[in-house]
């Protein structure tokens, strides 16, 4: 049973218990996270479908009034549950927070391996010469987990490799980053400069 007050929080009860609502718990890390992390916890919310983008929009509208509602809907106004990770979205956030455009994320691109599916880049964005730019956040795990590199890290590192030959191939620079260097924001500016690509705001 979901009950909501005159606050405008809603509660769940669990065998006498009041639980918050998912919708209601990512809000509440909004309103105390920094954008970035809380970011991620909306992105994964809908991507894991917990819960939906519509649902945590009417939630942040019932909270009116609430300290750190401002930081939480602009956390519901910039997730996006096609972020594949939270690395991703912490990157997406601290980019946001910069002021860079971003045209995109998980955008397909035709492998030109016709034996393999699209390709999917995980930032897309574009520099001042109209140029495109692929933001590629590694992860060690993708090497390291046993169920996610084919059994071997070497392997991993080489379908990587063939992936961005992939993606160059079609044009597009692409940067590589880990969450701990984007959170150096000042490494991350320097970083794409380079590329050619500066904040818009």
């Amino acid at each position: 049973m979901v009950v909501r007050h005159r606050s405008g929080r809603a509660h769940r009860m669990f065998r006498g218990v009041r639980l918050t609502t998912l919708e209601d718990t990512v809000l509440d890390c909004a309103a105390m996270m920094p954008f970035p992390d809380a970011l991620a916890v909306a992105d994964s919310a809908v991507s894991s479908r917990l819960t939906c983008e519509r649902n945590l929009r009417n939630a942040a509208v019932h909270r009116r009034g609430y300290r750190g509602i401002r930081n939480g809907r602009r956390v519901v106004a910039c997730m996006d549950g096609r972020a594949e990770s939270g690395g991703e979205s912490i990157v997406r956030g601290i980019l946001i927070d910069l002021g860079y455009l971003i045209k995109d994320i998980q955008a397909p691109v035709t492998s030109i391996d016709a034996a393999r599916g699209p390709l999917r880049l995980d930032i897309l964005l574009q520099a001042d010469d109209g140029s495109l730019v692929d933001l590629e956040v590694d992860g060690g795990e993708k090497y390291e987990n046993p169920e996610m590199n084919g059994g071997s890290p070497l392997h991993a590192l080489m379908r990587e490799r063939q992936r961005e030959a992939g993606i160059t191939a079609r044009g597009y620079k692409v940067v590589r980053v880990t969450v701990a260097q984007a959170r150096d924001r000042a490494w991350l500016k320097a970083r794409l400069s380079v590329y050619g690509v500066y904040p818009q705001g």
